[in-house]
């Protein structure tokens, strides 16, 4: 339902209804309205079991695996360097 609505919406720049300003602003704001839209529908029919995802305990931005967003470039094999010298030469 979501993306069916923000789809619709994006594409009504280009239908004749309304005015040019009103269509342009659906057309650019169509997938927060349709969020909003879909989440107070949630509400309104709050007895409805919804699946939803699950938030995980650490805050910020992490891994999955727990390993570190940078790579440390430092501990890499010589053979490495050199194995990627072949394509950026090609």
């Amino acid at each position: 339902g979501m993306f069916v609505l923000a789809r619709t919406l994006s594409t009504f720049e280009r239908s004749f209804y309304l005015n040019p300003t009103t269509r342009t602003l659906l057309a650019d704001f169509g997938m927060p309205f349709s969020v909003l839209v879909w989440s107070g529908i949630r509400q309104i029919f709050s007895n409805v079991d919804v699946s939803s995802l699950e938030v995980p305990d650490r805050t910020g931005i992490v891994t999955t695996s727990g390993r570190p967003w940078l790579v440390p470039l430092g501990n890499l094999s010589i053979s490495y360097v050199f194995l990627a010298l072949v394509p950026a030469l090609f």
